[in-house]
């Protein structure tokens, strides 16, 4: 395995290839500081990791940590809740005002929008019976043209007369002869 190019000497390549492959493979022992269990810590930071990969000790390892913070900085988080409530609560204030002014000067658009989305409703409603309509027609035409076809076909049948075929060896069939099932 050479990674570099060959202007180095063979000797050096095979040195360097063989600490960087060492370095990648190698694993280091390691005993859990929750479970107490021996794992291989992850090459690139075996030395500073102290727990194994198991979800329950990570969740441990996390806990700790913040209480060791806490420890660390205990007054971070007190005395910062009257601050952040008046700020929170002007926020919501402000929003409250823009909102009612918003609402106020739209109210007098909205009727005229709401007239304009009648008219087309009523406009796309009255386009849509005609398109309604003409599908009516069309599907009543279908059904009497079909059923003058099948009139049609009927007196077709019943008017034409016995037909005779010329068969093999002199023999005449006639057509009710050729198409019967007994045949």
């Amino acid at each position: 395995m050479f990674i570099f190019s060959s202007s180095l000497p063979n000797l050096l390549k095979h040195f360097i290839n063989n600490i960087i492959w060492v370095k990648m493979n190698s694993s280091l022992h390691k005993i859990c500081e929750i479970c107490h269990k021996q794992f291989d810590a992850d090459y690139r930071v075996a030395n500073r990791q102290r727990v194994c990969s198991e979800l329950s000790c990570q969740r441990e390892r996390k806990r700790r940590a913040q209480q060791a913070w806490l420890k660390k900085n205990p007054g971070y988080f007190k005395g910062r809740y009257p601050q952040l409530k008046e700020k929170i609560l002007d926020r919501q204030k402000k929003l409250r005002t823009e909102t009612a002014k918003e609402l106020s000067a739209d109210s007098q658009p909205s009727a005229t929008i709401q007239d304009e989305i009648t008219a087309n409703n009523n406009s796309l409603l009255s386009q849509l019976g005609a398109v309604l309509t003409i599908q009516d027609e069309i599907t009543s035409k279908f059904i009497i043209s079909n059923r003058q076809l099948h009139q049609l076909k009927a007196r077709l049948y019943k008017t034409i007369e016995q037909a005779v075929f010329n068969g093999v060896n002199g023999t005449n069939y006639t057509r009710q002869n050729c198409f019967s099932p007994l045949n």
